[in-house]
Order: structure tokens, then sequence, then C-alpha cells
């Protein structure tokens, strides 16, 4: 039976997890200024130029070949398809050798995704019952990981380590279940030839993996392929994403032994030809080692780690950034906001239903005895956690836009999420903040492992 996530013995080492919780964290306020300059623009003065740059349309031709997106298009449904591969090899390392590899360590982040996603659902369905938003019922499921561990992240060591790799495992769930949600939910009529090709294609790509194939482009350029037909099948595209990150292998070239023994060899070998030198500049058979060393450090490094330290950057601070500006603005004034039954059904999924199915769903799992509940996490900080999951944001934004053919029902649903988001994260500030302990706990404090009793 898991214990707990606990604090590691070394100072300084983290693992790639962790590099993704820091980074997510601190592209939260870039997100939060995004969406701030969006809504500016789109109730300023200068808003046309705003709304004609959203809807400005760029086309490719060759030969008898056009096609043409304007930039909002190109965002959602090209960009973000690179947003959806980082959270894909995410959520495969995870599962192949993280934090979500042992069933018994992921019972209690799952728990409270699962109870995060069917509490705000059905909340949502039953304000909408019988109305043409019944559609947008997925709406109010989603939680935004940036956002989230942005806030989370202000409380520095006052915070437990469990607290935010809860928070963060039972993120990354949630992003899977909107995945297949938008899947299975949100795509339109299917084009079976285009469908066809696409599963062919990744299906290469298993092969290759399959065969060893570790180089990295037969990847990307396959699955620029996948996406491309998938555009034109009638299955929303960002998926290829998901789907093309299973294809990226995750074993490396070299094993770390073959490196070690390498590496030293290679270590020497710059050693000893420093010796001869007296030049302060690298000669050619120094240059020569270090070219050789650096291709060896290449082949330790698995594809899918290396794809995700290249993307992840471009993920996180320009591909979100652009998706909440070219989504969050609204021209307030032609889109008044009202009470009813999509609105309520979105701000009370999210700051209600979200919180409160988490909450529940992790008491049941811990009343069962599936799991144990998180070391040095106060009611109030449990509190603050699940508001901080009625966040919606991203993902929530990227759902309406799916949900609704209508442009003013998805500008009246921004608006819904825009509120629940601001009071979630509000909420969850104040409970943290209020629950956070006096006593001090070690500075950047590092996420290890869950360990057993």
């Amino acid at each position: 039976m898991p214990d707990t996530l606990k604090l590691a013995d070394r100072p300084e080492a983290q693992t790639p997890f962790e590099v993704f919780v820091k980074t997510e964290a601190a592209s939260g306020l870039l997100l939060f200024l995004a969406a701030l300059a969006a809504l500016a623009l789109a109730n300023s003065p200068g808003s046309t130029s705003y709304f004609a740059l959203r809807h400005f349309e760029i086309s490719l031709s060759a030969g008898a070949w056009m096609a043409h997106a304007t930039l909002q298009h190109i965002v959602n449904d090209g960009l973000m398809a690179i947003f959806f591969l980082v959270v894909g090899l995410e959520i495969k390392r995870e599962m192949l050798a993280g934090e979500l590899a042992s069933v018994k360590n992921a019972i209690l982040p799952f728990a409270g995704a699962l109870g995060g996603m069917l509490f705000p659902a059905l909340l949502f369905v039953i304000f909408n019952l019988g109305r043409e938003t019944l559609s947008g019922w997925a709406i109010p499921m989603a939680t935004d990981i940036a956002f989230a561990l942005g806030v989370l992240s202000l409380f520095g060591s006052r915070v437990p380590a469990s607290a935010k790799l809860f928070l963060t495992s039972l993120a990354i769930i949630d992003d899977l279940a909107a995945i297949i949600v938008i899947t299975v939910a949100y795509s339109g009529h299917v084009v079976l030839t285009n469908l066809a090709c696409s599963a062919a294609l990744l299906g290469l790509l298993f092969v290759l993996n399959r065969l060893g194939v570790k180089a990295i482009w037969p990847y990307l350029v396959g699955g620029f392929g996948v996406w491309a037909f998938l555009f034109g099948s009638g299955v929303h595209a960002t998926i290829a994403g998901v789907a093309v990150a299973g294809t990226i292998p995750v074993l490396s070239k070299i094993d770390p032994e073959k490196f070690q023994r390498i590496g030293t060899v290679k270590l020497r070998r710059i050693g000893e030809a420093t010796a001869h030198t007296l030049t302060p500049l690298i000669d050619g058979e120094q240059e020569q080692a270090i070219k050789e060393l650096e291709s060896v450090v290449r082949q330790v490094q698995p594809p899918l780690i290396t794809i995700q330290h290249l993307l992840h950057p471009w993920s996180t601070f320009l591909i979100m950034p652009a998706f909440a500006f070219f989504n969050a603005g609204i021209a307030l004034n032609e889109t008044p906001f009202a009470l009813n039954a999509m609105t309520v059904g979105i701000i009370v999924g999210l700051v209600i239903g979200k919180p409160a199915g988490v909450i529940l769903a992790c008491w049941l799992a811990v009343r069962m005895r599936w799991t144990a509940p998180l070391v040095g996490v106060t009611r109030m900080q449990w509190g603050g956690i699940a508001m901080l999951t009625g966040i919606g944001f991203t993902m929530s934004l990227f759902i309406a836009s799916l949900a609704f053919d209508s442009q003013s029902l998805v500008d009246t649903a921004t608006t819904s999420i825009l509120i629940a988001s601001l009071v979630a994260m509000s909420a969850g500030a104040l409970l943290l903040l209020l629950g956070s302990r006096k006593a001090s706990v070690r500075k950047d404090p590092v996420i290890h492992q869950i360990v057993h009793r």
C-alpha cells in the first residue's frame, strides 16, 4: 500500500517529472497575461485589429492543390497538435517509468480525476438536459495544469511536495480523459479513406519502433502525415499528437552501462590530449574526442525524452499562450453575460462540481483502504488543491470551440469559463493561504517518489 509522496534526500538532481512540473508552473503567469491581453484588445478601440488578426487567412497552394485557414484555426487545429504530442509523451513516460507506473501509486490521483470529471459533467447535464447546449457537457471536466501549478507554486515550501505531485498526476490523467472525450464525442463526419491512411501511417511508425529505429526524424515526419490525414478525416486532428506519442521509442540507442564505458574512454582521451598541449584552445585531437563524446551523449538519451525536451518549452511558452490569446478575446459588450442553463452548468460544474468530485472520490478511495492519504496536507490545503482543479481554461476553451457551431455560444461559454476559472483560482489560493503550515519545510522541495510503509 503506498504511503505518500516524500522528499528526496538528494539536494540538486531533478527528474524529468520535476522539470515538467516547474515548466508548467512557470507558464501559468504567461497564460494569464495572454488571456488578459486578448480580453483587453477585444474590448478596446483596437478591437477591430484584434479580430482581424484572429481571422487573418493564410493560403498555401501547389498546382491544383490549395489549403487555407485563419490564424486561429492554425493555432487550434495545427499548433495544438504539438501541445497534445507533449502531453502524450508525458503521459507515456509517467505510465511506463514515472509516478503513474504503479497502479497502487496512481489510485489516489486517478480517483480524484475520475470524481472531478464525472461530478461536473453530471451537473452540467442536469442543468442543460433537453437543450441544444447539452453538447457542452464536457466543458467543466477539464483542469488547466499550467494555471493550477502556477498558483500552487506561489506558496513554495508552505505547500508539501506531495500536494504538487498529486495535483500534477491528477491533471495528467484529466488530460488523457479529455483527449478520449474529444476523440469520441467531438469528431465530425468521418472520411474513412483519410482515416485509414492515417491509421496505416501510424501503424508504420509502430513498426519502426518495433524494428528498433531510434532516429527522431522518421517519427516527426510520419507524425505530420498522421496529422494531415486526420485533419481531412473528420476526427479532430490534434489527437494525432497523442497517437504519435505512443509510437515514440522509450529505449535509447545505447544503454547506460555501455555509455559509461565509452564515455570513460572518451574522457580519458580528452584528458590525455589536454596534457600534451600548451595552448588554452582545443586542438584537433581534443575536438574529435569531444565530438565523439557528444555523439555518445545523444545516443544514450531516449528519443521520447529528447523530443519532449525539444518541444515542451515551445508548447508551454509559445503554443499555449498563443491559444489563450486567440481564444480568450471576447467583446463583452457584444456578448452580454446572463445566467442561463449553459452558464450555470459551466460555472457550477467547475467551481462546485470539480472540487466536490475530487474530494469525495479521494475520500472514498482512502475510506475503502485502496490507498493512503497525502501526509502533511491539512484539510484546508486539501480544499485549496481541489478548488484549483476547477481552473478549466485551456482545455475547457478548447472543448467549447468543438462543442458549439454558434460563435455566440462559444463566446458565452468562454465568458463562463473565464469567470469560473478566476473564482476557482481565487478560492483555491485563499484556502491554501489559510491552510498553509507554519512549520518550515525544506526550501524548494524535490518531488522524488512514492514510497511504501
